[in-house]
């Protein structure tokens, strides 16, 4: 079998210009020119849930999004340097999607100068500037009555992929292909394949044997499990489901021998998300548990170094015991996002439902009264929790992270949260691998740290060498695509097809 993809092509056209003024005879005449940033949606990828905007004047230093008829202002806030003289501005609304089509306009500043383009409506057209009292400008004759280029702001890929089963497609046109690889890891005893593109990657694949399907677990970039004995030959499926409720399996194919199983183009459905997309960018959330005061004294200034944020999951009673409080409060001051890791640290699987709720809401109003706004986040203790416990959460909280390994997508729960652990015996290089993937196919990747140590090496699972923590941050700050965010800013990305 062997599958061959269209190839991928599309038009980004780039340039804006000062729009000159005409009088109403069609003959130019003097305006007053304006600083232009140069507005472009070059290497942007502009969604409902993420704006992104490029300049090519590099001395910009802040750019935000107005949206027409309303108060709503999107600070893009993450700046990302596009090498070529280039440089966008990108962050996600927290207040809910900017629907396609709504008009808007794009603010720039370099300090001493503001460039405002006109408005236009989103995703359908790229922001030129208009020139006005603000803009800092000399008078100069615009020399003809044309109002600068004419940009196209859109994007035309053919995303389409061709199948060759061998004996044709039968006319079938899969609606999601992804790549199915096994690893030098998958045995009888052990399955284990790497599943990415087509467009979008899963949050659930499972293997059918002999009519019945048995779900793996995702790590790392691969799925894995141990479904029972498969002897090699055996005709197994592979079976996959994205954010957006689309599904693809394989063809039919002999476990073990064909190592590389091809989309079956009949089989696959496409998405029943009406108004969710995946991604459009990976994501990386810093997180960290149990209110070490190595979160403060040693984390926290590699992290100021970057110019990163974590969200700190705070045992309330901790902090008034081992006197951890300053230690809270000087992270929240630094702007770390404060979150609940309960009361007392207690399994809540086991408590009465009065007994979670005092431990969620004693937490949440401690924290509030006594470290910093808002607390919109829980982690529970040992990642244990049920229906009960979640219905619980709700009333607080506005998402829930739990230590379930892999990545979050638009339409996965904010109630159940994935994360990775960084313990002792995960290296930066696997860390990184994982922060790669999540750029590479647009997911959000937690991680989970908690105690960590000046020495070269951990003597304790949940201890990491401050030195490795660093080097986790640099892999984040130079893979391309990825932007990190605290686990509120992530919530709200993807909150939309959330139940």
């Amino acid at each position: 079998m062997s599958k061959r993809l269209v190839a991928i092509g599309w038009i980004v056209l780039a340039a804006v210009a000062c729009a000159a003024a005409e009088d109403v005879s069609g003959t130019s005449s003097a305006v007053t020119t304006c600083w232009d940033p140069g507005f472009g949606t070059d290497q942007c990828d502009q969604g409902e849930w993420w704006v992104e905007y490029s300049v090519s004047d590099t001395s910009t230093t802040s750019m935000r999004l107005d949206v027409q008829g309303t108060s709503r202002v999107v600070n893009l806030t993450y700046v990302v340097d596009l090498g070529d003289g280039n440089v966008k501005f990108t962050n996600g609304p927290d207040d809910g999607p900017i629907t396609t089509g709504s008009m808007v306009r794009v603010v720039a500043s370099n300090g001493s100068q503001t460039a405002t383009s006109g408005w236009f409506p989103y995703l359908q057209a790229t922001p030129s500037v208009t020139c006005s009292g603000t803009d800092a400008g000399t008078t100069v004759d615009a020399g003809t009555k044309d109002s600068g280029t004419t940009k196209d702001s859109g994007t035309t890929k053919d995303a389409s992929t061709t199948i060759d089963t061998g004996g044709g497609n039968n006319g079938c046109n899969p609606s999601w292909s992804p790549y199915w690889s096994q690893t030098p890891y998958t045995g009888e005893w052990w399955t284990e394949y790497v599943v990415q593109g087509g467009g979008s990657l899963p949050t659930s694949v499972g293997i059918e044997v002999n009519g019945t399907t048995y779900p793996l677990t995702y790590g790392y970039g691969k799925w894995t499990g141990g479904p029972g004995y498969i002897p090699s030959g055996t005709t197994v499926v592979l079976h996959a489901t994205d954010a957006t409720g689309a599904t693809a399996q394989t063809v039919p194919f002999q476990y073990l021998v064909q190592q590389s199983p091809a989309t079956d183009p009949c089989a696959t459905t496409p998405s029943t998300s009406q108004s969710c997309l995946p991604l459009t960018r990976g994501m990386l959330s810093l997180t960290m548990d149990d209110s070490y005061p190595s979160q403060n004294t040693l984390a926290a200034p590699v992290m100021a170094k970057y110019g990163m944020k974590a969200t700190i999951y705070n045992i309330t009673r901790q902090l008034d015991l081992y006197g951890d409080l300053p230690n809270a409060q000087a992270l929240a001051n630094a702007g770390h996002e404060v979150s609940s890791h309960t009361v007392t640290h207690p399994d809540l699987t086991q408590l009465s439902v009065t007994d979670i709720d005092a431990e969620l809401a004693n937490s949440r109003s401690y924290l509030l009264a006594n470290v910093g706004s808002p607390v919109d986040s829980i982690a529970t203790p040992m990642g244990s929790y049920n229906a009960t416990v979640l219905t619980e959460i709700r009333k607080y909280y506005q998402s829930h992270r739990t230590v379930n390994p892999g990545l979050n997508y638009v339409g996965s729960s904010v109630y159940e949260l994935n994360s990775d652990g960084a313990y002792d015996n995960v290296s930066p290089s696997q860390i990184c691998a994982g922060l790669q993937d999540a750029a590479k196919y647009h997911g959000w990747r937690i991680l989970m740290f908690h105690d960590f140590t000046t020495a070269p090496t951990s003597s304790a699972d949940l201890l990491y060498p401050i030195a490795d923590f660093e080097s986790i941050l640099q892999c984040a700050q130079a893979t391309p695509g990825l932007d990190v965010v605290t686990v509120h800013d992530g919530a709200n990305m993807i909150r939309c097809a959330s139940p």
